[in-house]
């Protein structure tokens, strides 16, 4: 395979391998607003839940508050409870929720340094071939400037041979 044709080859070669860095730029930046996201959303669940346990810890405050110092029945007693523990349930749910966030979060994050590190071995594939490329130019310009060296080179040689026979004959 000549050099031409090998630079042409190349070339094609380049177009796939730059649309393949290009397309896990992409999904590197899709990565990074996933990341983004999964932290906002862990972020506000933590707010949340700070925010119910402070509530909830004055709920409960304020219904054993309605009950005590008072004559109650034993059912009051079981309302109380049962909104406590309605309050506590909700409380583990958002618990729950926001280990589910933050797991989601490391995940998130794991699958973008799998995104980055594909990037970077498309970059890298990138500028080995453009390196080899430039390679493959330089030895192209060469053989050139060789094969117009040897064209000149025959010429004068078949002009000198001319002009001895010339010589030769007068």
């Amino acid at each position: 395979m000549d050099t031409g044709s090998r630079l042409a080859t190349y070339a094609k070669l380049r177009h796939i391998k730059v649309f393949r860095e290009q397309h896990r730029a992409a999904a590197l930046a899709a990565a990074r607003t996933l990341v983004e996201q999964r932290a906002a959303e862990l972020e506000s669940k933590r707010r949340a839940l700070a925010e119910f346990r402070a509530q909830r810890e004055a709920r409960e405050q304020a219904l054993f508050d309605e009950i005590s110092g008072r004559a109650v029945q034993p059912r009051d007693i079981e309302a109380m409870n049962s909104r406590v523990a309605l309050l506590r349930e909700r409380e583990a749910a958002m618990q729950s929720a926001l280990m589910d966030a933050e797991t989601g979060l490391a995940e998130a994050r794991q699958a973008m340094d799998q995104a980055r590190a594909a990037h970077i071995r498309a970059q890298r594939e990138v500028e080995k071939l453009d390196q080899l490329i430039e390679v493959a130019r330089r030895t192209e310009a060469r053989e050139q400037a060789a094969r117009e060296e040897n064209e000149v080179e025959e010429i004068v040689t078949a002009g000198f041979a001319r002009a001895h026979r010339h010589q030769r004959h007068h």
